[in-house]
Order: C-alpha cells, then sequence, then structure tokens
C-alpha cells in the first residue's frame, strides 16, 4: 500500500532474485533497478524480462546461450511507466503501463527536497488519477509491435495484461473488473509516437 512512498524515495534497491528449492538458496540476479516491477520469462527459457518502473525500461538477463548471465536493456523509452509484463508464448511481451509519463514529475526526481515535500503527503493525495489505459506489445526483439492507448477507457490505470488466445485481458488496481479487447494487428513501428 506503500508503493508511491517507494516510488518517491527514489532508492534504486530493486533486484531481481531466484531460489533453489534443490539448496534452499537465493542469489540476486540483477540489482540497483529503480522499482523493479513485472517479470516474464522469454522463449524457451533463455532469458528473463524485468520491467523498471520508475525509468520506463525494460531489463533482460540472459539464462542461456554464449550470453548466459550477462544483462542489457531489452526495450528503453516506453512512454508510461512499466508495471506487469506477461509473454503471450509465442512472439509477444505484453506491458502494462498504468499512465502515461510525466516529464515535470521525472525532472523533480533529482530533487531531494522535492521528495520530501510530497512523501510527507498523506497517500490519498499522492495518487496519480488517470483515465488512461496504456499497453504495449514488445516482440522477442524488443521492437514495438502493437500499441493501445484510450483515454477515457472503460477500466484505466491498466497494471496488469494477459493474451488468451486472440484476447487481451486486461486489470487495474483501481477498477472492479477487468477489461477484454482483441489482439489488434501489428503496430509496424520501432518507437512510440
Amino acid at each position: 500500500h506503500a508503493f508511491m512512498k517507494d516510488f518517491l524515495e527514489a532508492s534504486f534497491t530493486g533486484r531481481l532474485l531466484s531460489y533453489s528449492p534443490g539448496t534452499g538458496t537465493t542469489t540476486v540476479r540483477m540489482d540497483g533497478l529503480f522499482f523493479a516491477n513485472g517479470v516474464a520469462l522469454g522463449p524457451d527459457e533463455r532469458f528473463v524480462l524485468v520491467s523498471e518502473t520508475g525509468t520506463g525500461r525494460i531489463h533482460r538477463l540472459w539464462l542461456k546461450s554464449d550470453k548466459a548471465g550477462q544483462r542489457d536493456v531489452f526495450h528503453d523509452g516506453l512512454p508510461g511507466n512499466p508495471d506487469n509484463l506477461s509473454f503471450n508464448g509465442t512472439d509477444t511481451f505484453w506491458i502494462a503501463m498504468p499512465g502515461v509519463r510525466d516529464p515535470a514529475i521525472e525532472r523533480s526526481a533529482d530533487s531531494l527536497f522535492i521528495r520530501k515535500l510530497l512523501g510527507g503527503l498523506p497517500d490519498s493525495a499522492l495518487a496519480l488519477p488517470s483515465s488512461t489505459a496504456l499497453v504495449a506489445g514488445l516482440g522477442v526483439d524488443g521492437a514495438v509491435v502493437h500499441v493501445l492507448y484510450a483515454d477515457p477507457a472503460p477500466v484505466s490505470g491498466i497494471t496488469s495484461i494477459n493474451q488468451f488466445g486472440d484476447r487481451l485481458v486486461m486489470g487495474s488496481l483501481t477498477a472492479r473488473h477487468v477489461m477484454s479487447v482483441p489482439v489488434p494487428p501489428p503496430a509496424n513501428q520501432e518507437r512510440f509516437p
């Protein structure tokens, strides 16, 4: 419930951990992430993706091949703050974004004074109202293949998305229902508009 305070802290303490039931050990696989959030395995479990909500990036950790153990940025410059992500099992990673990123808010992240000031406000004052639904589909190479945007939307502040057959099912932390839409045709674009 205190996620906004964590976001304002901007501590880059997010991590990706793996747990081995056989040995009972937990290993840090990635660290230094600003509000790490969604996780999804890629094709044949060759890599795992982690969304970094605070920067609008998707990171990749290679699990197999000669790149095993290496980390890179799968996609940078998302127009919203990525939340959860999912893989459709064949060719698309779906990324939920609760709202559009605001450059003015991001510039204030460098100011400790402003972050402290905002951190002292009640949680209700920190809620970012949004009437926007924003999701993206990235190919297994990180290129944008789908963009869905609506404002106003029947379900806004999308925090989860999964593909079931030819439908996308989206949910939100603030809505009492889900939204289902057909999978759109490919966008044929490499960057967001």
